[in-house]
């Protein structure tokens, strides 16, 4: 298959939906017809914002059933309506959002769909590592798979697995993917061990630079969609999406493509990618690997 090597990306850089607001997608409607307004060819969305579940702030039973009740099967009514959405713009969308196991309706993932303009729903990405807080409701997925389109293979992570695991980043990468999309609710405020919620500023530094390693490292583009404002459950994302990439393609530099975007407000980033060059970069490091030596990264 012969793929297209422009591609045009968009994060919306946005708070989570109120739980009041259940079956409203006008925020997501809007942002995806302003990213096809602008060129774009794929708009990505941050982690659970489509079923507004953020991270527990009290981590009380009740609070647990309420984001069982948020969750959706996949498909299902929203992801219906993203897949209008995408054929009538011309897009793909990766969106973030809680989802309910068709088979085992007690069964929740934190998951990321991904839709195309012209086949609808061809995947779903489940979040693979967990934090202790999310494994309260949440079950854990059991692969990293590529997406194709008509770009390429598109690899898909979910905060904790990027941030936290560089396996994960690195598998994808080697599996084919041509962009990793990142969908991210990154929080500025946590509970520390004795449960006081503090701010932890440095999140905000650090946060972006692991992103732009990643891009490095694996010689790939990074769209991060991250969630800004107060969450449903009370801590406090802090935005700052961005798209990123080394530049130029093999240096030791690497690039903001778009943002960081706000640290407070709703804000659409676009940027226009040529994956070819990265393409032959990330071969010739490839090239330079010796598998053999890595077996401690899977015993």
């Amino acid at each position: 298959m012969a793929y297209q090597d422009v591609i045009t990306v968009a994060c919306a850089n946005i708070h989570q939906r109120r739980q009041d607001k259940a079956n409203d997608l006008s925020v997501y409607k809007n942002f995806i017809r302003e990213a096809a307004s602008k060129g774009s060819n794929l708009i990505i969305f941050p982690e659970m914002s489509l079923t507004a579940a953020g991270a527990p702030h009290g981590g009380s039973h009740e609070q647990i059933a309420d984001r069982s009740i948020l969750a959706e099967t996949i498909p299902g009514p929203s992801t219906e309506e993203l897949i209008k959405e995408a054929r009538d713009h011309d897009i793909y969308i990766i969106a973030g959002m809680l989802e309910r196991d068709q088979k085992n309706p007690d069964r929740i993932y934190n998951t990321a769909p991904i839709i195309s303009p012209d086949k609808g729903l061809i995947g779903a990405y489940r979040k693979v590592h967990l934090f202790k807080t999310e494994k309260s409701y949440t079950a854990p997925g059991s692969d990293l798979p590529i997406f194709e389109t008509r770009y390429g293979p598109i690899g898909v992570l979910i905060c904790s697995d990027f941030y936290c695991y560089p396996e994960a980043a690195r598998t994808v990468a080697l599996k084919g993917a041509r962009l990793i999309a990142l969908v991210t609710a990154v929080m500025v405020t946590l509970k520390d061990h004795s449960g006081n919620q503090i701010i932890y500023e440095g999140a905000i530094e650090l946060v972006p630079d692991i992103i732009r390693v990643r891009a490095y490292e694996n010689h790939i583009y990074i769209a991060a969609a991250n969630s800004v404002g107060v969450s449903l459950f009370g801590y406090r994302a802090f935005g700052k999406s961005a798209i990123v990439g080394p530049h130029p393609p093999g240096s030791f530099s690497v690039k903001y493509f778009a943002g960081p975007a706000s640290q407070n407000e709703d804000e659409l980033i676009v940027a226009t990618l040529d994956l070819k060059d990265m393409d032959k970069m990330r071969q010739r490091l490839w090239e330079n690997r010796f598998p053999h030596l890595y077996k401690a990264l899977v015993r």
